[in-house]
């Protein structure tokens, strides 16, 4: 007998006082003559619904529920398919290498079926199986193939090695069963393994080939919400959800914020910032072809940064879980494999950390300076003088000062 159960819990939002709902009432396709009722234990409940009489197709079934003594809920309406029964097989055929000549017809389906291989000669040969049901007809020809040998106790052997390098060939006794390569020590992308079968004297029985690609993942963990990170691969992020990549473009010497911009293809060595939920995430190797203008310098391997080189101050993300900010190095610090730091043109103040903005908040003035750098001179149009004028009009002090000479 064909039933569906329907889950109360799954019903609409006036229903939810379905501890009170203990009355319930249904039937198909608006057909009245359907109804069935019933009654269920207090709480969420299950209704096992009879379909057993409905024809193969689409159907309607409504649904009522109703606490005691009270009117009936609005009808809630589901529509479901109930396919066709599939008819047993009743018989079977097979035949050999493409040729209906050798076709056999077995009546009867038994769970194994015996082959007679009689007439064949050795040698590599192809197997062509149907099943057939009343009413439908033969189903799909399922082909396999197998070696036929001469000699039973002949020990054949199969050879196989990938892309145009034999050098690395795998050998195996082959027996007719599945057979694992490993591909460990492929680069991602495209690849051609050829096989080759072979008796025990040497003599080539059956050769072939097969392209097919190498897919090549990442594991990114997050412990907190934010760290930095830096892989030997291209990474794309695309379709990586809850996690989100992003590189430093950009740094703000009067606000000391640094600008974060998202990207969705990372190329290899690239230093990033990465945001998400803590957990672990597998990240797909793919070309990519950006470059990027970006502060973040990675490694994947230990390295000793300085805190101060040729002008330049480089930071860290801080440990704080609260807040994601970059600090300065006060000492030689080695960085872990798979991280980044931040490489930046020496500031004002050098022990000042650095908040984060993203490219969303960057064109927004989020802090404005009032007080002039002291010495600084401005022309008429902003723009800073690396020498003191003899005449004309400037800003200096955050004043408008004539020069006369």
């Amino acid at each position: 007998m064909l039933k569906t159960f329907l889950s109360a819990l799954l019903l609409s939002a006036a229903m939810t006082a379905a501890a009170q709902q203990t009355a319930y009432r249904y039937w198909t396709d608006n057909d009245a003559s359907t109804l069935r009722q019933g009654r269920a234990a207090e709480g969420p409940f299950s209704v096992g619904a009879d379909l057993g009489r409905l024809s193969p197709g689409v159907h309607a079934l409504h649904l009522q529920v109703s606490r005691d003594g009270h009117a009936w809920s609005a009808p809630l309406t589901r529509y479901f398919t109930v396919a066709a029964p599939q008819p047993q097989p009743t018989a079977c055929r097979y035949w050999f290498d493409n040729d209906v000549s050798t076709l056999h017809d077995l009546t009867g389906m038994e769970p194994t079926v015996s082959v007679d291989l009689r007439g064949l000669k050795a040698g590599l040969h192809a197997l062509h199986f149907q099943t057939v049901a009343a009413g439908i007809g033969p189903s799909a020809v399922l082909t396999r193939y197998f070696y036929l040998k001469d000699d039973p106790a002949d020990e054949l052997t199969l050879t196989a090695w990938f892309d145009a390098d034999r050098s690395q060939a795998q050998t195996f006794t082959y027996t007719g069963d599945d057979i694992t390569l490993t591909t460990d020590q492929l680069r991602r992308g495209l690849h051609t393994v050829t096989a080759e079968l072979r008796n025990s004297q040497g003599d080539l029985l059956a050769a072939d080939s097969l392209e097919f690609e190498v897919v090549r993942y990442k594991t990114i963990r997050l412990t907190g919400f934010a760290t930095t990170y830096c892989a030997d691969d291209d990474l794309d992020f695309t379709s990586v959800e809850g996690l989100r990549a992003y590189i430093i473009a950009g740094f703000n010497r009067h606000s000391y914020e640094v600008t974060a911009l998202r990207i969705n293809d990372a190329p290899a060595f690239e230093g990033l910032y990465i945001e998400g939920e803590p957990g672990d995430y597998r990240v797909r190797c793919s070309d990519s072809y950006s470059v990027y203008a970006n502060l973040l310098r990675g490694t994947t391997e230990t390295l000793l940064v300085r805190p101060v080189e040729e002008g330049y101050v480089n930071y860290v993300l801080s440990p704080d879980a609260d807040t994601a900010t970059f600090v300065p190095l006060t000492r030689p610090t080695y960085v872990d494999p798979s991280t980044a730091w931040l490489h930046l043109p020496a500031p004002a103040d050098r022990s000042r950390p650095l908040r984060i903005v993203y490219g969303d908040e960057a064109d927004a003035i989020s802090n404005v300076s009032h007080q002039p750098e002291p010495g600084a001179i401005y022309n008429l149009q902003g723009q800073r003088l690396s020498h003191r004028p003899r005449r004309g009009l400037y800003i200096e002090g955050g004043r408008k000062v004539s020069i006369h000479e």
